[in-house]
Formats: C-alpha cells, structure tokens, sequence
C-alpha cells in the first residue's frame, strides 16, 4: 500500500517528464549569505575523514534504508579548527553551499529500491563553531 501512495504522490505532485527524475537537478540555493549559515547535530558515527582527500563527510541517518539521504561534505581543516572530530555528539555551527540532488538506482532491479532510485542531498561547506 505504501508503494502505491508513493506512486500517486509522484504521478500528482512530481515532475512532469519521467526522464527528469533520472537527471541530477540542482535544488535551490540559500539566498543571502547569512541563510547558509546552519546548526547541525555533528554525531561521530555520522562522520567519516578522508586525510588525502581533505574533507570529513557527515551522513545523517546514514545507516537507515530511507528514500532521501542528506549527504554534507566539510573541509578537513575546518574541523581541526574547532577542535577536530568529536568524542560525543555535538551541535555545529557550519556554512553551507548549494544542494546538488542526485539520483541512483542499483543496476540489479530485484534489489529493493525505491521506484525512482535512491536521491542524494549533497551540501559542501565548512565548520564555523562549536554551537553554545
């Protein structure tokens, strides 16, 4: 019943051409500079570093089959300069870019999916503060 109220609320409420869904489309980006600035909940388990590539990727929700993941990646030394990861969770203040929305659908069709695929939230930017 679940994939069928999904279906009617894409067929009413999703694009109009089919093949949009397959594309990547940018979704909107924060207007003046002082609406790009966010408090996050930075939880450890969330977050990976990768050293070489300079950045730490945090995954809220990451390890839950969901429909939509949000996806934020940080510079490195943004981290280091607030104190580097932390032990326990922590709220952040970070400044966000644009979200690029990306869609994936696994090759194998018998693996469960969501009919459209997977989408991907992607949002780059960088740690500001610890939030008080």
């Amino acid at each position: 019943m679940r994939k069928v109220g999904i279906c009617l609320w894409l067929l009413a409420c999703g694009p109009k051409d089919p093949g949009a869904l397959a594309t990547p489309a940018p979704a909107s980006t924060p207007a003046p500079v002082d609406a790009a600035t966010f408090t996050l909940r930075l939880d450890p388990a969330e977050l990976t570093l990768d050293a070489a590539a300079g950045t730490a990727t945090l995954r809220p929700g990451g390890g839950v089959q969901q429909e939509t993941y949000e996806v934020y990646v940080f510079d490195l030394a943004s981290l280091t300069a607030i104190g580097g990861p932390p032990a326990a969770p922590i709220d952040v203040v970070v400044d966000l870019g644009p979200a690029v929305e990306t869609q994936w659908a696994p090759l194998d069709p018998t693996l469960p999916s969501p009919d459209d695929g997977f989408t991907f939230i992607t949002r780059t930017g960088r740690f500001v503060r610890k939030a008080p």
